[in-house]
């Protein structure tokens, strides 16, 4: 029982959100998606920026590289633009810049697609939310199977799976907002398969 109440709390925030994103209808989720990218921002921020470092140092090329390939082209930060923000310093301001760059990609996309956005916002949302979820719960499984094994090795096995758990559902929410806001600035909508990509 103990072992099944993780996957109760875990399966309560998952459902939870799914809840919230099925409520947003005509509106969209802009809210949502701004946690998403500030989330992703601050994370992005604190992996390339290094507050120790000074700003020549810090891998531009790799950051913008991941930028781009998981986000869109168009996407780039440079240390010049760091250099210009009074009000920040070091990692807070690469997490700022970050943020405001997939902000100006998320209204260009808003602005592209229109009265569409809701519903591709609403389709990628759930459909990324319920596969790595699925994915999630296959992880849990193995996790549960090997974990007895630790109490030969001294250590308290429902411990180490609340530990493990938690860890592997941090990963997952994490990958499952970068993939909703990279997916959603990525479509791209032909006019004569808008209705038969929305009807999905």
């Amino acid at each position: 029982l103990q072992y099944d109440d993780v996957m109760n709390q875990q399966r309560k925030i998952v459902y939870g959100m799914r809840k919230e994103i099925l409520s947003h209808n005509e509106g969209g989720q802009k809210e949502l998606l701004e946690d998403f990218m500030n989330f992703i921002a601050e994370g992005l921020a604190v992996d390339y920026g290094h507050d120790k470092q000074p700003l020549s140092q810090w891998n531009w090329t790799e950051l913008n590289r991941t930028l781009q390939s998981v986000f869109h082209p168009s996407i780039e930060v440079s240390e010049r633009d760091i250099q210009v923000s009074k009000e920040r310093k070091g990692v807070a301001a690469l997490a700022d810049l970050i943020y405001q760059r997939l902000h100006k990609r998320y209204d260009e996309k808003t602005a592209e697609l229109g009265q569409f956005m809701p519903e591709v916002e609403k389709m990628f949302s759930l459909s990324t939310i319920d596969q790595l979820w699925k994915d999630h719960l296959k992880h849990m499984d193995h996790l549960r199977e090997g974990i007895g094994l630790r109490g030969y090795a001294q250590k308290d096995p429902l411990l180490e799976y609340k530990k493990e758990s938690f860890l592997m559902f941090k990963m997952m929410d994490a990958q499952m907002k970068q993939d909703v806001v990279g997916k959603i600035f990525n479509v791209q909508l032909a006019p004569q398969q808008e209705e038969k990509v929305i009807e999905r």
